[in-house]
């Protein structure tokens, strides 16, 4: 599938076959999509707790995760998304001619310019009720928390609206990322073989899908009714490991987090003193729904305990939707 003079595909595992060189190349990157799940898990959790870890009393959570920068997980914050970034950047450097080195390549140059552009300072931090950034505020409130090299020379505003615009960006990359996981997936995953043989691409797969006059939805959900004029494999095709749906269903919750980060309400929570602020909410569905859509595409270097977990819960969703029992893969 090309578009721009870019592939959706990236590796062929397998081609990779028994080629200890190939199957260890790709299990390298499939070990970087491990670290950036991580990361994009743990850290929205992480700054919460080294900031109470740090301070005497116990305080709501920060306005945003961005807010953390000014705080005694600033080092938490700043390390976390330029590894995130780093990771990002070279994630698939050997596949330059693809939809996944384009996006996290710009996600990762855009997750660095967020970790070292700051938001700005918070007014109640300062002790100063009605604090406005400006370009003169650095000077005229010298804090803690103090600003940066970059707000002391740019302005504290202009920086904080590059931060924003970066990170807004940003985020809408990692939902166009796990859009390309999913139609990756869908054309090219290991449930395409019993639907299509040898042949591979998205549009092979909705051209099948309407020869057989089956739903995309019920396709990924359930697999394909069994097909009597089709022998072996092709009797009965699985989903594609309904990962499909995990992709989409990530893009959607990052997008929906995106707008309530904008739009939405405060939340309490029972564990934390007072509310959290609706763009920490929104930051936080956002970068943990990336981090899980990473850990999907990872999924074969999970250890054991949790395959096997996976596979009692595929088992149960199997009973409900009335599929078959996935065959192994």
């Amino acid at each position: 599938m090309l578009m721009f003079g870019l592939q959706l595909t990236t590796f062929d595992r397998d081609a990779a076959g028994d080629n200890p060189a190939a199957r260890a190349f790709i299990r390298s990157y499939l070990v970087m999509r491990l670290a950036i799940g991580l990361l994009g898990v743990v850290l929205p959790v992480l700054l919460v707790v080294v900031d109470w870890w740090f301070l005497d009393t116990h305080r709501p959570v920060r306005g945003s995760m961005s807010a953390y920068y000014h705080s005694s997980a600033r080092d938490v914050f700043v390390g976390g998304l330029v590894a995130t970034g780093l990771f990002l950047l070279t994630y698939m450097s050997a596949k330059k001619r693809t939809y996944d080195y384009v996006l996290s390549t710009a996600g990762g140059v855009l997750v660095i310019i967020v970790a070292l552009l700051p938001t700005a300072r918070d007014g109640r931090e300062l002790g100063m009720g009605g604090f406005e950034p400006s370009g003169d505020s650095c000077d005229r409130f010298a804090g803690p928390p103090a600003c940066n090299g970059f707000q002391k020379v740019w302005g504290e505003d202009v920086v904080r609206d590059i931060h924003q615009l970066t990170a807004s960006t940003f985020v809408v990359l990692l939902a166009l990322l796990c859009v390309v996981f999913a139609l990756r997936e869908l054309g090219y995953g290991p449930g395409v073989k019993a639907l299509l043989g040898e042949e591979r691409g998205v549009r092979a797969v909705l051209a099948a899908l309407k020869a057989r006059k089956v739903g995309l939805l019920t396709y990924l959900w359930k697999g394909l009714p069994a097909d009597p004029q089709a022998d072996g494999d092709a009797a009965t095709a699985r989903p594609p490991r309904r990962r499909v749906l995990g992709y989409l269903l990530a893009a959607k919750i990052i997008v929906l987090s995106a707008l309530w980060a904008v739009f939405g309400v405060a939340i309490s929570v029972p564990t934390v003193d007072g509310q959290v602020g609706s763009t920490y909410v929104g930051e936080f569905g956002a970068f943990v729904s990336f981090g899980v859509a990473w850990l999907i595409a990872a999924w074969d270097l999970m250890p054991g305990p949790v395959k096997l977990l996976s596979d009692r819960v595929a088992g149960a969703v199997d009973s409900i939707s009335g599929a078959e029992p996935a065959a192994a893969e």
